[in-house]
């Protein structure tokens, strides 16, 4: 739920920059990059909202793993799901701190892995 009004791009910039320390295991571990969608939205104070983290690779990715710090005193998080994600085996299952403001995943997905662009990762409602 949201906490104030804010324009989630402001809210998730800090998300935004974890997202780059996110490590796709794989034999082109440059190739993939993760991004929140949608990139921007406007909430009001007590709202929900669902967002994607998803990947864009252009070389197979067999796994990938992550941890995403949000703002604790503005978002809380209420749900984290996999469903329909292109990862199939979980390491460490989707997992959530509001407390610490933290949302971890680690998981993957058998050959020939992962290549294109929107490959949900997970969704998070806020």
């Amino acid at each position: 739920m949201a906490k104030k009004e804010y324009a989630l791009k402001n809210i998730l910039l800090v998300a935004a920059l974890f997202f780059a320390t996110l490590i796709p295991v794989s034999q082109a571990q440059a190739a993939a990059s993760f991004i929140i969608s949608p990139a921007t939205m406007a909430v009001s104070p007590g709202s929900q909202f669902t967002v994607s983290v998803v990947m864009n690779s252009d070389q197979a990715v067999n796994a990938a793993q992550g941890t995403i710090i949000f703002p604790t005193d503005r978002l809380q998080v209420t749900q984290v799901s996999k469903t329909g994600s292109i990862l199939q085996f979980w390491s460490q299952e989707p997992s959530f701190s509001n407390a610490n403001g933290t949302i971890s995943f680690s998981g993957g997905l058998p050959s020939p892995g992962f290549i294109g662009s929107n490959g949900v990762i997970l969704r998070v409602t806020f």
